[in-house]
């Protein structure tokens, strides 16, 4: 009876110490996973920022690759336009030597005419005034030609300005003028009846006025042969701008 009771309070005794146990390691347990919880929520989140970094980083070298080739593009292109009004403005200098020398082989027969009429026979006159049209013919293609190259010149100081605007401002001519032909409020631009051949260029500032009173200023951006495209410059703008309108060139 003695050893029931004995055994008895052992297994009594064991169960509070594992109930003693179990109360005592639980919290630490418990503790323990909810910190491997923690570290693997902050692991993750390591690999996304690590996975967005890496993202960042392709992008910004594919941007940086990107801008590099179009810099490489830019700098060709007005390295081309470079040369080529190297080249036109060559080509101009010979024309206007060719057309200089044609002008002094049009006055030579002038005075081989007067020659020829105080002191030569009449064939004499005959063959002076059979070559004065082909020389005439000469100097009204040279001349035909100049004009293709100026005109070819504007375009190229143009393309140059654009690419490249001047650190000093566009240079316009002191007397272009013209007038406003359309009106985008919306998107802030004119055109004007300005031209290519009149010496409009482009990055090119202009005044807008009416009836002689200031209206606003405004910046060429595209320049063509029959018309040009200006932006208005809103911080500069007093009135609406009107069909109409009068362009100059600032003093």
């Amino acid at each position: 009876m003695f050893n029931k009771i004995c055994l008895i309070l052992a297994i009594l005794a064991s169960g509070g110490a594992l109930a003693v146990s179990h109360f005592v390691l639980q919290p630490k347990i418990d503790t323990i996973t909810a910190g491997k919880a923690a570290a693997e929520t902050a692991a993750t989140s390591a690999n996304a920022d690590k996975e967005k970094a890496q993202a960042d980083l392709k992008t910004a070298k594919a941007d940086t690759a990107k801008r590099t080739e179009e810099l490489k593009s830019t700098q060709s292109q007005l390295s081309s336009a470079r040369g080529e009004a190297k080249q036109a403005k060559e080509e101009a200098s010979a024309k206007a030597e060719e057309a200089q020398k044609l002008g002094g082989e049009v006055e030579k027969l002038k005075q081989d005419y007067k020659e020829v009429s105080d002191n030569h026979p009449v064939q004499e006159i005959k063959r002076v005034f059979k070559e004065l049209p082909d020389v005439k013919e000469k100097l009204t293609n040279t001349k035909s030609e100049l004009d293709l190259v100026a005109a070819d010149n504007r375009k190229l100081r143009n393309i140059i300005a654009e690419i490249n605007p001047p650190k000093e401002g566009v240079k316009l001519p002191p007397d272009l003028s013209g007038k406003v032909k359309s009106v985008d409020p919306k998107w802030a631009f004119v055109i004007l009846d300005v031209k290519l051949d009149q010496g409009a260029m482009y990055g090119g500032v202009m005044l807008v006025h009416r009836d002689g009173k200031y209206v606003a200023r405004v910046r060429l951006v595209d320049v063509q042969p029959t018309y040009s495209v200006a932006n208005i410059l809103k911080d500069s703008q007093k009135d609406d701008i009107l069909e109409g309108d009068i362009v100059v060139v600032p003093k």
